[in-house]
């Protein structure tokens, strides 16, 4: 119904009529209160004290009942909040793993679209003898040599142990087995210092750091370190067995020329596992990071080099342009002065020019000159002088004239 509900009293005389509902609204709120204030009125002190005691009670339970709903809200959206974060960072790490995971893939060259196409290949002659699977031993044994001789060759070595000496030596039988008699005796040596004893010959029941290697006996001490090899759980080469089985029955330079080169390969191999070649290696590190840092520093002491005797040839440059321009002002200020004399001697009044009326700090010039941006700036004010006097002297003539 539009009209008041018809539970309420009405006056004598008073009729229902239709309200809209925010002035049905303020005519509730109104006769709630009268009815409030006629309650009130009715009861005595007591009573009225206890109502409104529990009135109080009553608006502060409806409040603290709101402060908790809206507490509640406000977790709620907080919770809901650290839900979305921490769904997004979940995300991020399971895309960044995927990611991570596609970076791991080794992924093949025929797979590749823009992938660069290699250099025509070179083709290689091997010797007679020498198969296409001993050609990248060889090459890594003449690089290691040639990079860290120090660690595989004597002091008082003096061979050039390229691809083709190694080659030659491993295919000519007993004449080259003083070639590879020197490296491998460096080699054993170097193994014998690091390993000390662990390594021993059953015979003598020394270590092989303490043997006194020659060309001699060097192939039995090749054996020794082999089967010292072959006893290791992780080593695990049948090549080196079949070496092994061989010279127990000849010597090493009767071996074929595969098996010498493959000896040298895994001696380079262990060598390199050794604290020695570890040491070198970081010695090496050591010396070019201070040759690299000396090289910056000299560069970095070239360029302020350069840097000074630049700046000293703009300061020459901007005296030179100064004293220049000074000159030029120098001759109008003495035709000024000539004007201003001659302006005296007919009013008899002393005229002061406008380099006297200003002070535009020519004393401190000379103090000045060795910093470049006040001298170009001392420079562009003459220059700008002259031509404002060049120009003033222009229309002087030009009205003259007229």
């Amino acid at each position: 119904s539009s009209g008041i509900n018809a539970e309420w009293p009405l006056r004598p005389g008073s009729q229902k009529l239709p309200l809209a509902t925010p002035v049905k609204s303020l005519l509730l709120e109104k006769r709630e209160k009268l009815l409030e204030r006629e309650k009130l009125n009715a009861m005595s002190l007591d009573e009225r004290e206890m109502y409104m005691r529990e009135k109080e009670e009553e608006r502060i339970a409806v409040l603290q009942r709101k402060r908790e709903e809206k507490l509640a809200e406000q977790q709620k959206l907080k919770d809901e909040r650290m839900r979305q974060r921490e769904i997004e960072r979940e995300s991020a790490r399971q895309a960044r793993l995927a990611q991570q995971a596609l970076e791991r893939i080794i992924i093949d060259d025929l797979s590749l679209d823009d992938s660069t196409p290699l250099p025509p290949y070179i083709p290689i002659d091997l010797p007679e003898g020498i198969g296409p699977e001993s050609f990248p031993k060889v090459a890594l044994v003449a690089d290691a040599i040639h990079f860290f001789r120090h660690i595989f060759t004597q002091p008082e070595d003096d061979i050039n142990y390229n691809s083709d000496l190694l080659f030659q030596a491993c295919l000519d039988g007993p004449r080259g087995h003083k070639v590879l008699s020197n490296l491998l005796i460096s080699m054993l040596q170097t193994l014998g210092q690091e390993l000390r004893d662990k390594v021993k010959i059953p015979q003598l029941d020394v270590s092989l750091g303490t043997v006194d290697l020659s060309e001699f006996n060097v192939g039995a001490c090749v054996l020794v370190y082999i089967t010292y090899l072959l006893q290791k759980e992780e080593h695990e080469d049948s090549e080196l067995d079949e070496i092994a089985q061989s010279l127990q029955k000849s010597e090493f330079y009767d071996l074929p020329p595969r098996h010498k080169i493959h000896v040298l390969y895994v001696l380079v191999d262990e060598i390199i596992r050794t604290r020695t070649f570890n040491a070198a290696i970081d010695d090496h590190i050591e010396r070019t990071t201070k040759a690299r840092k000396e090289i910056q520093a000299q560069a970095i002491l070239r360029n302020k080099q350069k840097q000074s005797e630049k700046l000293k040839q703009m300061q020459e440059t901007l005296k030179k342009g100064l004293g220049g321009v000074i000159g030029v002002v120098q001759v109008d200020s003495d035709r000024e002065e000539d004007k201003e004399d001659d302006e005296e001697k007919d009013t008899g009044c002393t005229v002061l020019s406008d380099d006297d009326k200003e002070d535009d700090g020519d004393e401190g010039i000379g103090s000045d000159e060795e910093d470049v941006s006040k001298l170009a700036h001392v420079v562009r004010k003459r220059r700008e002088d002259v031509k404002r006097r060049k120009e003033e002297e222009k229309e002087e003539k030009v009205k003259q004239e007229a």
